[in-house]
């Protein structure tokens, strides 16, 4: 009887909402007894005992207001306030989380066109979800914030390098001035363009103190003061996004999942392939390419995916790195992302560039080049608002060169992840490996094997910040010379 007490006491003041079987039946013949008691004595007020259990039932049912403040509580983390934190409250703090997130990658990510779509999704799904809400107003508010813009900004990206039996110097790292402009033409339609230089000025005032030896971060030291980096035009309707100029390649969509670091990494995927920033093989920043990125909404029953996001790519008559005078003929890209709201993607590339019909074989030859470039790119990535996971593997042909400037066939492997474990700092981790065939007697010896070990201190995003990166080398070069570890620190510093 006793223990039937306090099972009843505690389901009608505690958590009424909880209580069943045993306990529910325990609580009603307490209640019983208590009536029947009551039955017993003389009262002009005297009630049906069936009808004053009832009443008491539906009494203990009816949470009270410090019920529900425990309620609230009970799903809030310790030494926080959390008299207001109701669901709508943690739902809309969750939602704020998410696009910090959000804004964060895509201000880390390479290309800026991905920055402009993103938006105009999200711009999108916020418009719509104001519609169903029967709020008018802030969907119009929304939709007005779309103005023209111009922009100018630049970025400083410098860093101090040291390679084991090398040398050591101060670098640039890939900073870069431009403008941006986009005009609204109706409702859902736009023209845009983008033109961004590099400089290497440490490099003009000659600070560096040695010439690498391989043909690592050749793209960026590439001896040019000035270069251009991208120059495109486009136009942007709310399911196509058109290009033409040099851009960001098809091929990258991927490869951006894991070319994320700050000073190393990137290479295994081949987006900078044969010592170049990927502009003739169309795997990095594409030289004079046509593209078509589409968002196809397929997906509209399943709410927590964005639409499908399916990119093409064209260009044709590049020179073939390396090859002087020697060019490839029709190359094509496709690529193509699944992407939820949750922020978790997977996604799939395939690039090939063609040789011309005029090619000169006995030339090709001398740099092991066996026919036409090709690749295929899977990767997937997922983040939050304090961390960020990415990984891609690769199969290609006549696309990487070794150290010896021969071109090999191989399967490459990245892996990137960043955390953070105070307000400011970030951890970072990854690896690149890249192998030839074993078939590539030319680059038998050569094999990319690197970790990363990293540390960001934020000032402002990714935009700007100071960075630790140390490199642990276990690659070999094409006759079996161990590479050397390196170290650099680093700053970015967006304008």
């Amino acid at each position: 009887m006793f223990r039937k007490s306090v099972i009843s006491i505690t389901c009608s003041i505690l958590i009424p909402f909880l209580c069943h079987g045993e306990d529910a039946v325990a609580a009603q013949q307490q209640k019983s007894e208590v009536s029947k008691q009551e039955a017993s004595k003389p009262d002009a007020s005297y009630t049906e005992p069936s009808l004053q259990i009832e009443e008491n039932l539906e009494e203990s049912l009816e949470p009270s207001a410090s019920q529900a403040e425990l309620e609230v509580e009970i799903t809030c983390a310790p030494n926080q306030t959390c008299i207001n934190q109701t669901p709508e409250v943690l739902a809309q703090q969750a939602k704020e989380k998410a696009a910090v997130a959000v804004n964060r990658e895509l201000n880390a990510d390479e290309d800026p066109l991905n920055k402009q779509i993103a938006e105009k999704l999200l711009r999108d799904k916020e418009v719509k979800e104001a519609i169903e809400k029967g709020d008018e107003q802030e969907a119009q508010r929304i939709i007005e914030e779309d103005k023209d813009t111009f922009e100018l900004y630049g970025s400083i990206y410098t860093r101090y390098r040291s390679i084991e039996g090398v040398g050591s110097s101060w670098q640039d790292n890939g900073s870069r001035i431009g403008v941006n402009g986009h005009y609204q033409t109706d409702k859902d339609s736009w023209l845009f363009g983008r033109y961004e230089l590099g400089f290497n000025l440490l490099d003009e005032l000659k600070i560096n103190r040695y010439e690498p030896t391989d043909n690592d971060d050749v793209y960026i030291l590439d001896g040019k003061s000035i270069h251009t980096r991208l120059a495109y035009i486009g136009f942007q309707s709310k399911h196509n996004t058109f290009v033409i100029g040099k851009n960001w390649s098809t091929y990258y969509q991927i490869a951006g999942f894991t070319d994320r670091f700050d000073s190393m990494g990137g290479e295994a995927a081949g987006a900078y392939n044969a010592g170049t920033d990927g502009g003739a093989a169309g795997t990095g920043k594409a030289d004079n390419v046509i593209q078509t990125r589409l968002n196809l909404d397929l997906f509209s029953s399943i709410t927590n995916l964005k639409p499908l996001s399916v990119n093409v790519q064209l260009q044709h008559g590049e020179e073939i790195p390396g090859l002087e005078n020697s060019h490839y003929g029709i190359s094509y890209g496709l690529s193509t992302i699944i992407e939820a709201w949750s922020n978790i993607s997977f996604g799939i590339a395939y690039n090939q560039a063609t040789l011309s019909d005029d090619i000169d074989f006995a030339r090709a030859d001398l740099r092991s080049l066996s026919g036409d470039m090709k690749t295929l790119l899977v990767g997937a990535r997922w983040f939050n608002d304090d961390w960020f996971i990415g990984a891609t593997m690769s199969k290609s042909q006549n696309m990487h060169t070794a150290d010896n400037n021969q071109y090999f066939s191989g399967i490459g492997a990245e892996l990137y992840g960043q955390y953070q474990f105070r307000e400011n700092l970030w951890l970072l981790a990854g690896f690149n490996k890249l192998k030839p065939d074993d078939d590539q007697l030319q680059a038998s010896h050569y094999a990319l094997d690197y970790t990363v070990l990293g540390m960001r201190y934020s000032i402002e995003g990714f935009s700007r910040m100071f960075y630790f990166e140390s490199r642990i080398d276990q690659g070999t070069t094409f006759d079996n010379k161990k590479r050397g570890n390196q170290l650099a620190l680093g700053l970015r510093w967006g304008f």
